[in-house]
Protein backbone atom coordinates (compact mmCIF):
# COMPACT_ATOMS: atom_id res chain seq x y z
CA UNK A 1 0.00 0.00 0.00
CA UNK A 2 1.54 3.24 -1.48
CA UNK A 3 -0.39 5.84 0.17
CA UNK A 4 -4.15 7.44 -0.59
CA UNK A 5 -5.62 9.92 -2.73
CA UNK A 6 -8.98 11.68 -2.26
CA UNK A 7 -10.73 12.43 -5.87
CA UNK A 8 -13.44 14.96 -5.27
CA UNK A 9 -13.90 14.30 -2.14
CA UNK A 10 -15.42 10.78 -1.90
CA UNK A 11 -14.22 7.74 -0.78
CA UNK A 12 -10.26 7.71 -1.09
CA UNK A 13 -9.54 5.60 -3.88
CA UNK A 14 -5.77 3.26 -2.67
CA UNK A 15 -2.74 4.06 -4.49
CA UNK A 16 -1.37 0.65 -5.02
CA UNK A 17 0.03 -1.86 -7.29
CA UNK A 18 -0.78 -5.23 -6.27
CA UNK A 19 2.06 -6.94 -8.07
CA UNK A 20 5.00 -5.27 -6.42
CA UNK A 21 7.55 -6.38 -8.58
CA UNK A 22 5.57 -4.09 -10.97
CA UNK A 23 6.25 -1.45 -8.99
CA UNK A 24 9.87 -2.42 -8.58
CA UNK A 25 9.88 -2.74 -12.84
CA UNK A 26 8.77 1.04 -12.95
CA UNK A 27 10.93 2.50 -10.57
CA UNK A 28 14.08 1.03 -12.62
CA UNK A 29 12.48 2.18 -16.05
CA UNK A 30 12.06 5.78 -14.64
CA UNK A 31 15.20 5.90 -13.11
CA UNK A 32 16.67 4.84 -16.32
CA UNK A 33 15.01 7.35 -18.13
CA UNK A 34 15.80 10.07 -16.04
CA UNK A 35 19.79 8.84 -15.81
CA UNK A 36 19.98 8.66 -19.63
CA UNK A 37 18.48 12.00 -20.18
CA UNK A 38 19.37 13.87 -17.47
CA UNK A 39 16.08 14.58 -16.33
CA UNK A 40 16.30 16.50 -12.36
CA UNK A 41 12.31 15.12 -11.72
CA UNK A 42 9.38 13.35 -12.76
CA UNK A 43 6.22 12.39 -11.62
CA UNK A 44 3.69 10.33 -13.01
CA UNK A 45 -0.23 9.28 -12.05
CA UNK A 46 -1.63 6.34 -13.66
CA UNK A 47 -5.21 5.68 -13.19
CA UNK A 48 -6.37 1.96 -14.21
CA UNK A 49 -10.47 1.04 -13.57
CA UNK A 50 -10.47 1.35 -9.88
CA UNK A 51 -6.61 2.15 -9.06
CA UNK A 52 -4.34 4.78 -9.19
CA UNK A 53 -0.72 5.34 -8.68
CA UNK A 54 1.15 8.43 -8.00
CA UNK A 55 4.79 8.39 -8.02
CA UNK A 56 7.54 11.13 -8.01
CA UNK A 57 11.61 10.91 -8.35
CA UNK A 58 14.15 13.11 -8.96
CA UNK A 59 14.34 17.01 -7.57
CA UNK A 60 12.39 19.79 -7.95
CA UNK A 61 15.03 21.69 -8.82
CA UNK A 62 18.93 21.23 -9.55
CA UNK A 63 19.45 24.33 -7.53
CA UNK A 64 18.20 23.90 -4.25
CA UNK A 65 17.89 19.86 -4.31
CA UNK A 66 14.45 19.84 -3.19
CA UNK A 67 12.82 16.69 -3.78
CA UNK A 68 10.26 16.02 -6.42
CA UNK A 69 7.12 15.32 -5.33
CA UNK A 70 3.47 14.40 -6.97
CA UNK A 71 2.10 18.11 -5.55
CA UNK A 72 4.98 19.75 -7.03
CA UNK A 73 3.22 22.30 -9.90
CA UNK A 74 4.94 21.31 -13.36
CA UNK A 75 4.49 24.11 -16.81
CA UNK A 76 1.97 21.77 -18.82
CA UNK A 77 2.68 23.82 -22.28
CA UNK A 78 0.25 22.42 -24.89
CA UNK A 79 -1.21 20.34 -22.21
CA UNK A 80 -3.20 23.17 -21.12
CA UNK A 81 -5.81 22.79 -24.73
CA UNK A 82 -7.65 19.96 -23.20
CA UNK A 83 -8.36 21.82 -19.83
CA UNK A 84 -8.85 25.16 -22.35
CA UNK A 85 -11.60 22.81 -24.69
CA UNK A 86 -13.20 21.52 -21.56
CA UNK A 87 -14.25 25.21 -20.68
CA UNK A 88 -15.31 25.63 -24.37
CA UNK A 89 -17.46 22.50 -23.99
CA UNK A 90 -18.95 23.75 -20.64
CA UNK A 91 -20.11 27.22 -22.13
CA UNK A 92 -21.17 24.96 -25.23
CA UNK A 93 -23.57 22.90 -22.71
CA UNK A 94 -24.35 26.19 -20.91
CA UNK A 95 -26.22 27.91 -23.83
CA UNK A 96 -23.46 30.36 -23.85
CA UNK A 97 -21.50 29.49 -27.59
CA UNK A 98 -22.53 27.58 -30.06
CA UNK A 99 -20.02 24.97 -31.51
CA UNK A 100 -21.39 25.39 -35.03
CA UNK A 101 -21.69 29.40 -34.76
CA UNK A 102 -18.83 31.73 -36.11
CA UNK A 103 -16.49 32.61 -33.88
CA UNK A 104 -16.94 36.28 -34.89
CA UNK A 105 -20.41 36.46 -33.05
CA UNK A 106 -18.89 36.77 -29.89
CA UNK A 107 -15.30 37.90 -30.64
CA UNK A 108 -15.55 41.74 -32.58
CA UNK A 109 -12.43 42.02 -33.78
CA UNK A 110 -12.62 39.14 -36.24
CA UNK A 111 -15.36 40.55 -37.47
CA UNK A 112 -14.62 41.92 -41.34
CA UNK A 113 -11.64 39.34 -41.20
CA UNK A 114 -10.93 36.35 -43.08
CA UNK A 115 -11.67 34.63 -40.21
CA UNK A 116 -14.91 35.96 -39.55
CA UNK A 117 -16.56 32.38 -40.73
CA UNK A 118 -14.20 30.33 -38.48
CA UNK A 119 -16.80 28.36 -36.06
CA UNK A 120 -16.36 27.44 -32.70
CA UNK A 121 -16.14 23.90 -33.42
CA UNK A 122 -13.12 24.66 -36.28
CA UNK A 123 -11.01 26.01 -33.41
CA UNK A 124 -11.27 23.18 -31.80
CA UNK A 125 -10.39 21.03 -34.34
CA UNK A 126 -7.28 23.25 -35.37
CA UNK A 127 -9.57 23.82 -38.65
CA UNK A 128 -9.30 27.12 -39.19
CA UNK A 129 -6.89 28.08 -41.45
CA UNK A 130 -4.54 29.18 -38.85
CA UNK A 131 -0.69 28.34 -38.74
CA UNK A 132 2.12 28.40 -36.69
CA UNK A 133 3.91 31.49 -38.18
CA UNK A 134 0.72 33.17 -37.20
CA UNK A 135 1.72 32.47 -33.45
CA UNK A 136 4.37 35.00 -33.89
CA UNK A 137 2.10 37.74 -34.37
CA UNK A 138 0.37 37.04 -30.64
CA UNK A 139 2.26 38.97 -27.42
CA UNK A 140 4.79 36.15 -25.97
CA UNK A 141 7.08 35.86 -23.63
CA UNK A 142 6.78 38.24 -20.91
CA UNK A 143 6.56 41.07 -23.02
CA UNK A 144 3.64 44.06 -23.33
CA UNK A 145 0.19 42.35 -23.49
CA UNK A 146 0.72 38.94 -23.31
CA UNK A 147 -2.11 37.90 -21.45
CA UNK A 148 -4.03 40.34 -23.10
CA UNK A 149 -6.91 38.23 -24.91
CA UNK A 150 -8.68 41.10 -26.59
CA UNK A 151 -5.06 42.49 -28.09
CA UNK A 152 -4.10 38.80 -29.39
CA UNK A 153 -7.67 38.24 -31.03
CA UNK A 154 -6.85 41.77 -32.94
CA UNK A 155 -3.37 40.47 -33.80
CA UNK A 156 -5.24 37.39 -35.35
CA UNK A 157 -8.00 39.31 -37.00
CA UNK A 158 -4.87 40.67 -39.32
CA UNK A 159 -3.77 37.30 -40.30
CA UNK A 160 -4.30 35.39 -43.60
CA UNK A 161 -5.24 32.06 -43.12
CA UNK A 162 -4.55 29.01 -45.73
CA UNK A 163 -6.84 26.27 -47.08
CA UNK A 164 -9.53 28.19 -48.32
CA UNK A 165 -13.58 27.28 -46.89
CA UNK A 166 -12.69 24.27 -45.15
CA UNK A 167 -9.43 24.20 -43.93
CA UNK A 168 -7.58 20.78 -43.48
CA UNK A 169 -6.00 19.97 -39.80
CA UNK A 170 -2.64 22.30 -38.97
CA UNK A 171 -1.96 22.75 -35.43
CA UNK A 172 -1.48 26.24 -34.05
CA UNK A 173 -1.30 27.86 -30.66
CA UNK A 174 -3.05 30.91 -32.15
CA UNK A 175 -6.46 28.63 -32.49
CA UNK A 176 -6.51 28.14 -28.83
CA UNK A 177 -5.44 30.97 -27.81
CA UNK A 178 -8.67 32.55 -29.60
CA UNK A 179 -10.69 29.88 -27.76
CA UNK A 180 -9.21 31.71 -24.83
CA UNK A 181 -10.76 34.83 -25.65
CA UNK A 182 -13.72 33.52 -26.31
CA UNK A 183 -14.45 32.03 -22.63
CA UNK A 184 -13.52 35.27 -21.88
CA UNK A 185 -16.58 37.29 -23.70
CA UNK A 186 -19.16 34.12 -23.29
CA UNK A 187 -18.74 34.11 -19.63
CA UNK A 188 -17.97 37.95 -19.06
CA UNK A 189 -15.09 36.40 -16.67
CA UNK A 190 -11.20 36.74 -17.07
CA UNK A 191 -9.86 33.61 -18.89
CA UNK A 192 -8.11 32.75 -15.24
CA UNK A 193 -10.57 33.16 -13.10
CA UNK A 194 -13.15 30.91 -15.46
CA UNK A 195 -10.41 28.06 -15.44
CA UNK A 196 -10.51 27.87 -11.70
CA UNK A 197 -13.65 28.66 -11.16
CA UNK A 198 -15.56 26.46 -13.16
CA UNK A 199 -12.89 23.48 -14.13
CA UNK A 200 -10.10 23.20 -11.99
CA UNK A 201 -12.21 23.34 -8.25
CA UNK A 202 -15.37 21.55 -9.00
CA UNK A 203 -12.60 18.68 -10.53
CA UNK A 204 -10.89 19.42 -6.68
CA UNK A 205 -7.82 20.56 -8.62
CA UNK A 206 -7.07 22.50 -6.14
CA UNK A 207 -3.15 23.34 -7.06
CA UNK A 208 -3.80 23.95 -10.63
CA UNK A 209 -3.72 27.62 -11.98
CA UNK A 210 -2.38 29.98 -14.92
CA UNK A 211 -1.00 32.26 -11.98
CA UNK A 212 3.37 32.21 -11.92
CA UNK A 213 2.83 33.88 -8.68
CA UNK A 214 0.44 31.01 -7.17
CA UNK A 215 2.50 28.55 -8.41
CA UNK A 216 5.32 29.91 -7.65
CA UNK A 217 3.95 29.78 -4.20
CA UNK A 218 3.26 26.40 -4.22
CA UNK A 219 6.92 25.41 -4.51
CA UNK A 220 6.94 25.56 -8.95
CA UNK A 221 9.37 22.94 -9.97
CA UNK A 222 12.30 24.76 -11.49
CA UNK A 223 12.75 24.70 -15.07
CA UNK A 224 15.98 23.40 -16.50
CA UNK A 225 17.02 23.02 -20.38
CA UNK A 226 19.38 20.84 -22.33
CA UNK A 227 22.24 23.28 -22.98
CA UNK A 228 25.89 22.48 -24.14
CA UNK A 229 25.15 18.67 -23.85
CA UNK A 230 23.89 18.52 -20.60
CA UNK A 231 20.62 19.54 -18.60
CA UNK A 232 20.98 23.02 -16.65
CA UNK A 233 18.96 24.80 -14.39
CA UNK A 234 17.40 28.08 -15.99
CA UNK A 235 15.72 31.28 -14.82
CA UNK A 236 13.38 32.58 -17.82
CA UNK A 237 10.03 34.44 -18.04
CA UNK A 238 7.20 32.18 -18.98
CA UNK A 239 6.83 30.92 -22.84
CA UNK A 240 3.68 30.41 -24.02
CA UNK A 241 -0.27 32.17 -24.57
CA UNK A 242 -3.35 31.63 -22.27
CA UNK A 243 -5.97 29.03 -23.96
CA UNK A 244 -2.56 27.20 -25.41
CA UNK A 245 -0.30 26.65 -22.25
CA UNK A 246 0.67 28.16 -19.61
CA UNK A 247 -1.10 26.45 -16.86
CA UNK A 248 0.58 24.85 -14.13
CA UNK A 249 -0.49 21.72 -11.94
CA UNK A 250 0.65 18.68 -10.48
CA UNK A 251 0.51 15.03 -10.72
CA UNK A 252 -2.22 14.40 -7.82
CA UNK A 253 -4.55 17.17 -9.53
CA UNK A 254 -3.62 15.29 -13.47
CA UNK A 255 -5.06 12.06 -11.37
CA UNK A 256 -7.95 14.17 -10.95
CA UNK A 257 -8.86 15.17 -14.07
CA UNK A 258 -7.86 11.76 -16.00
CA UNK A 259 -10.63 10.07 -13.70
CA UNK A 260 -13.19 12.65 -14.63
CA UNK A 261 -12.46 12.34 -18.00
CA UNK A 262 -12.63 8.40 -17.42
CA UNK A 263 -15.70 8.57 -15.83
CA UNK A 264 -17.32 10.98 -18.19
CA UNK A 265 -17.42 14.22 -15.94
CA UNK A 266 -15.62 16.14 -18.69
CA UNK A 267 -17.78 18.01 -21.02
CA UNK A 268 -16.84 17.54 -24.35
CA UNK A 269 -15.28 14.45 -24.17
CA UNK A 270 -18.25 12.26 -22.41
CA UNK A 271 -18.15 9.92 -25.77
CA UNK A 272 -14.84 9.88 -26.69
CA UNK A 273 -15.72 7.72 -29.67
CA UNK A 274 -17.42 10.69 -31.75
CA UNK A 275 -14.28 12.78 -31.26
CA UNK A 276 -12.89 13.47 -34.70
CA UNK A 277 -9.50 12.58 -35.43
CA UNK A 278 -6.60 14.23 -36.06
CA UNK A 279 -7.34 16.44 -33.31
CA UNK A 280 -10.19 17.21 -31.21
CA UNK A 281 -11.34 18.63 -28.34
CA UNK A 282 -7.87 19.71 -27.30
CA UNK A 283 -6.66 16.08 -27.60
CA UNK A 284 -5.22 14.32 -30.68
CA UNK A 285 -7.30 11.05 -31.33
CA UNK A 286 -5.69 7.89 -33.37
CA UNK A 287 -6.42 4.59 -33.19
CA UNK A 288 -3.77 1.92 -32.39
CA UNK A 289 -5.22 -1.64 -33.62
CA UNK A 290 -9.17 -1.50 -32.25
CA UNK A 291 -7.82 0.98 -29.01
CA UNK A 292 -9.15 4.60 -29.38
CA UNK A 293 -5.94 6.92 -27.68
CA UNK A 294 -6.27 10.60 -26.94
CA UNK A 295 -3.35 12.29 -26.09
CA UNK A 296 -0.90 15.53 -25.59
CA UNK A 297 2.22 16.57 -24.95
CA UNK A 298 3.51 19.85 -24.18
CA UNK A 299 7.22 21.08 -24.48
CA UNK A 300 8.90 24.19 -23.43
CA UNK A 301 12.60 24.93 -23.25
CA UNK A 302 12.12 24.17 -19.48
CA UNK A 303 9.51 21.66 -18.91
CA UNK A 304 7.75 18.58 -20.61
CA UNK A 305 4.04 17.41 -20.18
CA UNK A 306 1.92 14.82 -21.77
CA UNK A 307 -1.40 13.25 -20.82
CA UNK A 308 -3.08 9.74 -22.33
CA UNK A 309 -6.14 8.16 -22.23
CA UNK A 310 -7.30 4.75 -23.27
CA UNK A 311 -11.26 5.14 -22.44
CA UNK A 312 -12.13 1.79 -23.86
CA UNK A 313 -9.62 0.17 -21.17
CA UNK A 314 -10.35 2.69 -18.39
CA UNK A 315 -7.13 3.90 -18.29
CA UNK A 316 -5.25 6.83 -17.85
CA UNK A 317 -1.27 8.06 -17.71
CA UNK A 318 -0.08 11.77 -17.17
CA UNK A 319 3.64 12.50 -17.06
CA UNK A 320 5.63 15.79 -15.50
CA UNK A 321 8.96 16.36 -16.51
CA UNK A 322 10.58 19.86 -14.98
CA UNK A 323 13.16 20.12 -18.18
CA UNK A 324 12.78 20.46 -21.77
CA UNK A 325 14.01 16.93 -22.66
CA UNK A 326 10.94 15.88 -25.39
CA UNK A 327 10.59 12.34 -23.23
CA UNK A 328 7.21 13.03 -21.60
CA UNK A 329 4.85 11.92 -24.44
CA UNK A 330 7.09 8.51 -24.70
CA UNK A 331 7.30 7.94 -21.53
CA UNK A 332 3.07 7.94 -21.08
CA UNK A 333 3.50 5.31 -24.15
CA UNK A 334 5.26 3.09 -22.74
CA UNK A 335 3.74 3.17 -19.73
CA UNK A 336 0.31 2.82 -20.76
CA UNK A 337 1.72 -0.49 -23.06
CA UNK A 338 2.88 -1.74 -19.79
CA UNK A 339 -0.66 -1.59 -18.23
CA UNK A 340 -1.68 -3.01 -21.45
CA UNK A 341 0.01 -6.09 -21.42
CA UNK A 342 3.60 -5.26 -22.67
CA UNK A 343 6.73 -4.50 -21.47
CA UNK A 344 8.51 -1.56 -20.37
CA UNK A 345 11.22 -0.96 -23.34
CA UNK A 346 14.71 0.47 -22.43
CA UNK A 347 15.13 4.10 -21.71
CA UNK A 348 15.95 6.08 -25.09
CA UNK A 349 17.07 9.34 -26.58
CA UNK A 350 14.87 12.10 -28.32
CA UNK A 351 15.88 11.66 -31.92
CA UNK A 352 19.26 13.72 -32.64
CA UNK A 353 16.79 16.09 -34.84
CA UNK A 354 14.45 16.78 -32.29
CA UNK A 355 17.31 18.21 -29.97
CA UNK A 356 17.43 21.57 -29.88
CA UNK A 357 20.82 21.58 -28.29
CA UNK A 358 22.29 19.85 -30.86
CA UNK A 359 21.18 21.65 -33.47
CA UNK A 360 22.95 24.74 -31.60
CA UNK A 361 26.06 22.77 -31.17
CA UNK A 362 25.72 22.52 -34.83
CA UNK A 363 25.72 25.46 -35.96
CA UNK A 364 28.33 26.94 -33.49
CA UNK A 365 30.27 24.60 -34.96
CA UNK A 366 29.91 26.12 -38.38
CA UNK A 367 30.09 29.26 -37.13
CA UNK A 368 33.55 28.88 -35.62
CA UNK A 369 34.54 26.85 -38.97
CA UNK A 370 33.40 29.82 -40.63
CA UNK A 371 35.05 32.63 -39.04
CA UNK A 372 38.33 30.69 -39.29
CA UNK A 373 38.35 30.19 -42.44
CA UNK A 374 37.57 34.09 -42.71
CA UNK A 375 40.62 34.73 -40.37
CA UNK A 376 42.78 32.64 -42.64
CA UNK A 377 41.73 34.49 -45.89
CA UNK A 378 42.09 37.87 -43.86
CA UNK A 379 45.70 37.41 -43.30
CA UNK A 380 46.47 36.00 -46.77
CA UNK A 381 44.67 39.01 -47.87
CA UNK A 382 46.17 41.73 -46.07
CA UNK A 383 49.87 39.86 -46.74
CA UNK A 384 48.50 41.04 -50.68
CA UNK A 385 48.30 44.50 -49.49
CA UNK A 386 51.32 44.70 -48.40
CA UNK A 387 53.15 43.02 -50.88
CA UNK A 388 51.02 45.43 -53.24
CA UNK A 389 49.53 42.24 -54.90
CA UNK A 390 46.19 43.88 -53.89
CA UNK A 391 44.71 47.61 -54.02
CA UNK A 392 41.58 49.96 -52.92
CA UNK A 393 39.73 50.09 -56.23
CA UNK A 394 36.72 51.12 -56.14
CA UNK A 395 33.71 50.12 -58.03
CA UNK A 396 32.89 51.88 -61.26
CA UNK A 397 29.32 51.61 -62.78
CA UNK A 398 26.25 51.56 -61.43
CA UNK A 399 25.83 47.48 -61.03
CA UNK A 400 29.16 47.13 -59.26
CA UNK A 401 27.83 50.30 -56.79
CA UNK A 402 24.73 48.39 -56.37
CA UNK A 403 25.86 45.43 -55.21
CA UNK A 404 28.42 46.65 -53.24
CA UNK A 405 25.30 48.41 -51.28
CA UNK A 406 22.96 45.37 -51.46
CA UNK A 407 26.39 43.32 -49.62
CA UNK A 408 26.83 45.93 -47.24
CA UNK A 409 22.78 46.32 -46.02
CA UNK A 410 22.82 42.64 -45.59
CA UNK A 411 26.23 42.38 -43.71
CA UNK A 412 24.25 44.85 -41.16
CA UNK A 413 20.71 43.34 -41.33
CA UNK A 414 22.49 40.19 -39.91
CA UNK A 415 24.01 41.78 -37.69
CA UNK A 416 21.03 43.51 -36.24
CA UNK A 417 19.45 40.06 -35.66
CA UNK A 418 22.48 38.59 -34.51
CA UNK A 419 22.40 41.31 -31.73
CA UNK A 420 18.17 40.58 -31.76
CA UNK A 421 18.47 36.92 -30.78
CA UNK A 422 20.96 37.68 -28.24
CA UNK A 423 19.01 40.36 -26.41
CA UNK A 424 15.53 38.78 -27.09
CA UNK A 425 13.65 37.09 -23.90
CA UNK A 426 15.14 33.44 -22.72
CA UNK A 427 12.16 32.31 -23.01
CA UNK A 428 11.71 32.18 -26.49
CA UNK A 429 14.47 29.51 -27.65
CA UNK A 430 17.24 27.55 -25.55
CA UNK A 431 20.01 30.07 -24.65
CA UNK A 432 22.21 28.12 -26.43
CA UNK A 433 20.71 28.06 -29.80
CA UNK A 434 19.75 31.49 -29.33
CA UNK A 435 23.49 31.95 -28.86
CA UNK A 436 25.02 29.90 -31.75
CA UNK A 437 21.93 30.85 -34.26
CA UNK A 438 24.10 35.00 -33.35
CA UNK A 439 27.24 33.33 -33.93
CA UNK A 440 25.67 32.17 -37.40
CA UNK A 441 24.21 35.04 -38.11
CA UNK A 442 27.60 36.99 -37.56
CA UNK A 443 29.51 34.34 -39.29
CA UNK A 444 27.34 34.98 -41.98
CA UNK A 445 27.26 38.68 -42.08
CA UNK A 446 31.59 38.32 -41.83
CA UNK A 447 31.22 36.65 -44.97
CA UNK A 448 29.23 38.93 -46.86
CA UNK A 449 31.20 41.99 -45.63
CA UNK A 450 34.49 40.42 -46.81
CA UNK A 451 32.06 39.42 -50.16
CA UNK A 452 31.63 43.78 -50.18
CA UNK A 453 35.24 44.75 -49.22
CA UNK A 454 36.96 42.40 -51.92
CA UNK A 455 34.40 43.99 -54.46
CA UNK A 456 35.99 47.19 -53.74
CA UNK A 457 39.88 46.38 -54.32
CA UNK A 458 41.26 44.74 -57.19
CA UNK A 459 44.30 42.88 -57.79
CA UNK A 460 47.43 43.94 -59.59
CA UNK A 461 48.29 43.00 -63.16
CA UNK A 462 51.41 40.94 -63.04
CA UNK A 463 52.71 42.87 -66.35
Amino acid sequence: MRGAVRLLGLVPILIAVREPTRADELERYARAEMELNQIPGLAVAILERDRVLLRAWGVRDLLTGEPMTVDTPVELASVSKPLTAAAVARLIRAGRLDGDRPASEWLAELRGSRLERVTVRSLLRQRSGLRRRHDRTIPCCGRPGDRDLSLAAGRLARARPAGGASPPFAYANSNYVLLAALVERASGMRFQRFMEQEIFLPLGMSRTTADPAQARRWSLAGAHERSWGRVRARAAPEAGWLGASLVKSTARDMALFLEAALAGRVVGIERPETLVPPYDAGWFVRRQGNLLVLEHSGDTWGANAALLLAPERHLGVAVLVNAGVQRALEIARAIAAWRLGGRLPPPRRPAWYLVADNWAMLFGALSLATLAGLVTFWLRTHAQFRRGVRVWLLPHGVWERGRLLLLGAMTAYLLALAARGLMAGASSSPSSLRLCLAGLAVAAAAGLGTAAALGATARKSQN
